[in-house]
């Protein structure tokens, strides 16, 4: 079969070429007035969680998507041990002396 194929697409190579083109071109019409149908976005799921926790941010914190996100975990004890936050504190306020840093949030 492929060699049929093959040996059609030799013996008739311009009629290949003229109608590759001819659909090229049909295709380039065709999908041209296709970008004005595309929607960029609209994709949420008002219904997940991930959805509700945003819109709750932004609407009664004012928040938007944050940027970068650091997790921090203590190597010993729980997050609310006074040693765990006293480091936490620090590492928020030397994070927020950064120059480029607009705005830092902590838990402690």
């Amino acid at each position: 079969m492929f060699t049929r194929i093959g040996r059609f697409t030799v013996r008739r190579r311009r009629l290949v070429l003229a109608l590759s083109l001819l659909f090229l071109l049909g295709a380039a019409a065709v999908g041209s007035r296709v970008f004005a149908s595309l929607s960029e976005g609209g994709f949420d799921d008002p219904g997940s969680e991930s959805y509700q926790a945003r819109q709750f941010l932004e609407e009664k914190l004012g928040a938007g998507d944050p940027e970068i996100v650091l997790v921090v975990d203590a190597l010993s004890g729980g997050v609310d041990d006074p040693a765990v936050a006293a480091a936490a504190g620090q590492l928020t306020t030397a994070l927020a002396a950064e120059e480029h840093v607009g705005r830092v949030v902590s838990y402690w």
